[in-house]
């Protein structure tokens, strides 16, 4: 069923250069495979064969099955698109579309993935992971590659600045009740914050930041910091960020209980 989402602001495609190289190197594989199979199949039944018609034969069924899924992924990529709407997103790959309203998400976790070269700080690619959990109906999960969407990292911009928007007023209303607010294994409340196994009082905190997909937690006391958290470990973890950096922010400090 469609939703309305309002007026479309922006829409994110694979780079056409992109798609053009993958056609050209599944082409170009499929095509060099599928010559030697046919020269396995002439060496067998046309010569005396010696047995090395079964490499080329091996050799050449690879090299097609890799040019085979490298234009199944070109199809795949070619059909993904992403468009921003005034009020919610829609998320469309090989023919399935994905809708969702900004109001109606409760959790939006978002998470950078890394690939590099082993023992090496190269970075081959990056990948943007995301799940979002609407109030209705089940989770849209998906991932985008960075260098294959031209702007994407606008895209997650757009989800932090959407939901932070309307999920920080409640977060701040409830912790200026003394209620508790749950992000994950993490959990704000006017003692602190709490990963699950210990509380950072808000006098020991100096700074909590966002490095390469990960929360950084930063105290006073430079030996006791805590380790890192993945972001993509971490529902609404821009509203966790937005509400503790509210709270540091201003604090005169916080009343313990």
């Amino acid at each position: 069923m469609a939703i309305e989402l309002g007026q479309l602001q922006r829409e994110y495609k694979v780079r056409p250069n992109l798609n053009r190289a993958n056609l050209i190197f599944g082409c170009l594989f499929l095509i060099a495979g599928m010559l030697l199979l046919l020269y396995t199949f002439y060496i067998t039944f046309f010569t005396e064969p010696d047995g090395i018609q079964y490499l080329f034969g091996t050799v050449g069924f690879l090299i097609a099955l890799l040019g085979w899924l490298g234009l199944r992924i070109q199809k795949q990529e070619t059909s993904i698109c992403v468009q921003v709407f005034s009020e919610g997103f829609s998320y469309s790959r090989s023919g399935k579309t994905d809708q969702v309203r900004w109001d109606d998400i409760t959790e939006a976790t978002l998470g950078v993935v890394q690939k590099k070269l082993r023992h090496h700080r190269v970075i081959l690619e990056t990948f943007y992971e995301y799940r979002i959990t609407p109030q209705s109906g089940t989770d849209i999960q998906f991932r985008l590659k960075k260098n294959a969407i031209p702007d994407i990292e606008q895209f997650s911009n757009t989800i932090r600045n959407e939901v932070t928007r309307r999920q920080l007023p409640s977060a701040i209303a409830t912790f200026n009740e003394g209620g508790t607010i749950q992000f994950g294994k993490l959990s704000v409340s006017r003692t602190g914050i709490n990963n699950g196994k210990e509380t950072m009082a808000w006098s020991d905190i100096e700074e909590l930041k966002l490095n390469k997909g990960s929360i950084k937690f930063l105290k006073k006391d430079k030996s006791s910091n805590w380790p890192d958290v993945l972001m993509g470990q971490t529902p609404n973890v821009f509203v966790f960020m937005a509400l503790v950096n509210n709270v540091l922010k201003n604090r005169s400090e916080p009343t313990s209980g």
